[in-house]
């Protein structure tokens, strides 16, 4: 009754609770204070709690003690607090290696599941744990319709965005660079996050569903080809690189072909850029500092007008010709592969991206919920319908036989002694009702 009483719950979440706000005391480098009182209150809550597994042990026996799984986490608790506190007393009374008593101390770590212990404290705490457990199964088939939601998008962004640039990708030996040299470091995609492989859509589309900075990944797929329009400030850059007089040539630069009114003029003055970009850094493929190598820093100025003339990013097209007049690269390992655009698109990109999060986010979350309030739901009603005495478990046909039986000894022996009739006498009333079953069975 001791054992059993709720009062003797309290008692226990007592200690509980204020073993949970001792570990709160700790620090990195504790002061000898702090080292005291983390000392005592190891010592004294192992003692409490283990106090509490005898007593139960005593009380329960070990078979119905340890048919609890709280209990069975109680003792493994206290088993490994009383294995820390020998190692700690071990190693300083002998010495031993530094390695060896570092990996023996970790027996220690395990002393911060005593907080895990609130659970059993507090029954509402137990309550959701029990129901976290019973709706795995539950859980298992959200997990799947979430990993085939995951795969689903994930194919269709590699589809989608598959073909933009990512950081590093400016970094390519030699005219593997230029195809992403024409996009600017800010709308690059992040290493950690893009699309270039089913893995790492996947990843990426993971960090979306937590809402990690989607918002930076949208504005990266948003990118889109600038317009193609040279403007003055890009004409006249261009002269400026040239060496030209503009105040005697204003629209034509005979000695390279390029006139303001081409109609491809923007592309015409990329692929000069280009040309040039490649003359000066041919062989600087190994430099730390590539594609922009710092001894020639009229490098970068070729790239910047290069951005200029075509910003933003390469469509299809844009990048097919420099691909034929030799000016880029995209092969990879050794095996041909076209080029192909690098812009993405606003309006897929926004569609996509707030489909996956409002499904994702939203309806698979709801749906969890609702698995968890049903469990709670049904646990709520089997305590009700079917109350148990504290650490007792459901009684099985059998067990109610074999109590039965021992019952109806006891009551035959019982009549037998005050029976004043001689001679033998039987009581078939007495016999078990399971007897038929048992016979047969």
């Amino acid at each position: 009754k001791l054992i059993t009483h709720q009062n003797f719950d309290f008692f226990i979440a007592f200690f509980i609770i204020f073993n949970v706000i001792s570990m709160a005391v700790q620090s990195y480098k504790p002061s000898s204070s702090q080292t005291s009182f983390d000392l005592v209150t190891n010592y004294f809550f192992t003692y409490v709690f283990g106090c509490e597994c005898v007593l139960k042990l005593f009380c329960f026996h070990m078979k119905r003690y340890f048919a609890n799984g709280w209990n069975k986490f109680d003792f493994f608790i206290v088993m490994v607090s009383y294995i820390g506190i020998c190692i700690d007393n071990i190693g300083a009374t002998i010495s031993l290696d530094p390695t060896i008593l570092r990996v023996l101390r970790i027996f220690r770590i395990f002393r911060i599941l005593r907080a895990f212990r609130i659970f059993k404290a507090l029954k509402g705490l137990q309550a959701i744990v029990t129901a976290l457990a019973r709706s795995v199964p539950s859980m298992a088939n959200l997990v799947g319709m979430l990993g085939l939601l995951f795969f689903i998008f994930g194919v269709l962004g590699v589809t989608l965005f598959g073909n933009m640039c990512i950081e590093g990708d400016q970094t390519f030996a030699g005219l593997g660079a230029v195809r992403c040299l024409f996009t600017t470091d800010d709308n690059l995609l992040s290493r950690h996050a893009h699309f270039q492989g089913v893995g790492w859509a996947l990843l990426s589309l993971f960090r979306i569903s937590t809402g990690d900075a989607w918002g930076d990944i949208l504005t990266s797929l948003q990118l889109e080809a600038g317009g193609r329009q040279v403007t003055e400030e890009t004409w006249q850059y261009l002269c400026d690189l040239l060496s030209v007089d503009t105040s005697t040539t204003v629209n034509e630069l005979p000695s390279y072909n390029i006139s303001r009114f081409d109609r491809n003029l923007s592309l015409e003055i990329a692929e000069l850029s280009v040309r040039k970009w490649k003359s000066l850094t041919e062989g600087m493929e190994q430099d730390r500092d590539w594609p922009f190598p710092a001894s020639t820093p009229e490098a970068f100025q070729w790239i910047q007008l290069a951005r200029m003339s075509l910003p933003s990013c390469l469509t299809d097209s844009e990048a097919l010709y420099l691909e034929e007049v030799g000016l880029a690269d995209c092969s990879r390992d050794g095996y041909y592969i076209a080029c192909a655009s690098s812009c993405g698109s606003a309006i897929i990109a926004n569609i996509y991206l707030t489909l996956f999060v409002c499904v994702s986010a939203f309806v698979l979350l709801q749906l969890v919920i609702a698995v968890l309030m049903d469990e709670l739901t049904q646990e709520k009603e089997m305590e009700e319908h079917s109350p148990l005495v504290p650490e007792a478990t459901c009684l099985h046909r059998n067990t109610l036989a074999r109590i039965y039986r021992r019952w109806a000894l006891n009551e035959l022996r019982r009549m037998e002694l005050d029976d004043v009739v001689q001679g033998e006498h039987t009581y078939p009333h007495l016999r078990s009702p399971f007897h038929h079953r048992e016979k047969r069975s």
